[in-house]
């Protein structure tokens, strides 16, 4: 019944998500057959089977030499195992660190007018674009690596490292900014300490200095979906939220909040909820309210439990005492009374404050915080292949972002508040 030209969406029987374009002559009630393309190009990776292929990968890399043993690489490892440790990311941001220290890390670049103090500044540094193309592009195609023009990611781990969190952000942000904003999303244990683990990180587990364009040719086997897809359920995305811009101004992090929609997979923010909107005073003035409504909630809830407490206390006071003199005392249900228009003060609290906070999840999904219909994308079909995905779901993804700027996660319940104790 899905009408012909459109796109339908469904599950794969290994738990893939498929986009399928519904043939311009289909008829009703005609069977569509599809292949899960994510499934089928998956090679078996085992620690023995990725050793074989980084053995390979360096012989073809000293008989072509060039960037051939890492295309080979980065072809036959998924990218489900570009993964990137808190260990190799650390080096990362030490390199980059070296790097600025001599001057070889300078405030140019295709961002223009990349403000002086915030390159300068050591909270939030150099843009990704001025690192990727001042410290990752030439790190990595260094000729004396084993496998010149492979990612950071296994450049570090040439194995492989599974990916168990995925990282979403905006290439806008400060490198500094998001190694703060990263370690503080990262899964940690009881100590407070990082848990161990990997994260897809687009300018780190993608390959720089090779055909980036034509991975992303399409949307079904693009890194991106690759990763997310095929990562150990349930997974985690880290949304890193910058304050130069709103992460989803571009249509792969749009993109990415859609897989993670779809995909039921628990969203973890790092940053401030603020940055994610468009309309940043707006968010402000509602996100206050939805503040002072989780307080008054939470104080509703505790007062409730007490006095439900006192109530059947009171109660079994009374039927004792009935029991001893046969005769209920005539004062006895006075205070109960009292107790029990107490606790109907409090549920009608309880009703205005929810309704309030009803309110304001409708103020947050009316896409005036953030509305991703209006997000762009560098590359025009990129952009095309993406809208074709996302349509007829944009108004659900600025549901879920709404309700993630203005409540820190996709539940008003302040129980689980912030995003981040939510799936902890």
């Amino acid at each position: 019944r899905t009408p012909p030209g459109s796109t339908l969406r469904c599950l794969s029987p290994f738990g893939n998500t498929m986009n399928i374009i519904v043939p311009a002559d289909a008829r009703e009630g005609q069977w569509i057959q599809a292949v899960d393309v994510v499934q089928r190009d998956a090679k078996p990776c085992g620690q023995r089977e990725r050793q074989e292929f980084v053995r390979a990968a360096k012989d073809l890399q000293l008989h072509q030499g060039g960037f051939a043993g890492a295309e080979y690489l980065h072809k036959t490892l998924g990218a489900d195992y570009w993964g990137i440790t808190m260990a190799s990311f650390a080096n990362f941001v030490k390199a980059v660190r070296a790097k600025s220290a001599v001057r070889e890390l300078i405030n140019t670049g295709s961002v223009p007018s990349y403000p002086q103090e915030k390159f300068d500044s050591v909270e939030i540094g150099p843009n990704m674009y001025q690192v990727n193309d001042q410290v990752i592009i030439p790190m990595t195609a260094d000729a004396r690596l084993a496998l010149p023009g492979a990612s950071w990611a296994l450049m570090s781990e040439s194995i492989g490292t599974l990916v168990t969190w995925f990282v979403t952000h905006a290439w806008a942000e400060g490198v500094y900014e998001f190694e703060r904003k990263l370690s503080g999303a990262w899964p940690k244990d009881q100590y407070g300490n990082h848990t161990p683990g990997a994260a897809y990180i687009c300018f780190l587990s993608n390959p720089q200095n090779l055909n980036i364009s034509q991975m992303l040719s399409h949307i079904e086997t693009s890194p991106f979906n690759v990763a997310l897809q095929r990562m150990p359920r349930p997974g985690r995305m880290l949304m890193i939220s910058t304050q130069n811009a709103p992460i989803h101004e571009r249509l792969w992090c749009v993109f990415e909040a859609h897989l993670a929609l779809e995909l039921e997979i628990p969203v973890v923010l790092g940053g401030s909820q603020e940055d994610l909107a468009v309309n940043r005073d707006r968010a402000i003035s509602i996100k206050c309210q939805a503040d002072h409504a989780a307080k008054l909630l939470a104080q509703t809830r505790e007062q409730m439990w007490k006095q439900t407490v006192l109530l059947f206390i009171g109660v079994f006071v009374a039927l004792a005492l009935g029991l001893v003199s046969f005769v209920v005392p005539v004062y006895t249900p006075a205070p109960l009374g009292i107790l029990l228009m107490v606790m109907l003060f409090g549920l009608c609290r309880r009703r205005v404050t929810w309704r309030k906070i009803h309110e304001l999840e409708r103020k947050a999904e009316d896409g005036l915080l953030v509305d991703v219909r209006t997000a762009q994308c560098k590359q025009k079909d990129d952009a095309d292949r993406i809208r074709a995905a996302l349509r007829g779901r944009e108004d659900a993804i600025n549901r879920l972002l709404g309700r993630i700027i203005i409540f820190g996660g996709s539940s008003p319940d302040p129980q689980e508040l912030p995003v981040q104790d939510s799936y902890a």
